[in-house]
């Protein structure tokens, strides 16, 4: 009868270490897809806020030129602008001031944080010829982007 009990802790044993290898294989792999969905939702959460950037840069310029293009009419026809029409299209997105300028051009000024505390405050100005040109930077502040041209 030792014997039988002998077998009956080998099987045991078997049993908890299949078990144990089975659990192991699990939380690894467990691990492995929470890694992967943290960087896929980062990267599409990223992917959703350059697109609404891009999106919200398009409308802009959009305006910008349509405002140009009306300036023009009116320069043409020797129309006094009306002043009451004449405001600046500001938005507000997150830590960045977007607005459009004078001419075709879009400023933006955002303010960078460290530990939740503001830091610094950076601008630049964009512009495009037409609406179908990309635009170019003309001036700014941060000395982490290239010299504006």
């Amino acid at each position: 009868m030792g014997e039988v009990n002998f077998m009956h802790e080998d099987d045991d044993n078997d049993r908890l270490e299949t078990a144990r290898a089975r659990f192991s294989n699990v939380i690894k792999r467990h691990t492995a897809l929470a890694e992967r969905l943290s960087r896929d939702s980062d990267k599409m959460i990223f992917r959703a806020g350059y697109r609404k950037n891009l999106k919200l840069q398009e409308h802009l310029k959009r305006k910008v030129h349509m405002e140009v293009d009306r300036k023009a009419m009116l320069a043409e026809t020797d129309m006094i602008p009306n002043h009451h029409v004449e405001e600046k299209i500001t938005y507000r997105v997150g830590n960045k001031v977007i607005c459009c300028l004078e001419g075709a051009r879009i400023g933006i000024q955002y303010e960078t944080t460290f530990a939740g505390d503001p830091c610094e405050l950076y601008h630049l100005v964009l512009e495009s010829k037409s609406f179908l040109e990309k635009m170019t930077v003309l001036e700014h502040n941060n000395p982490f982007l290239p010299a504006a041209t």
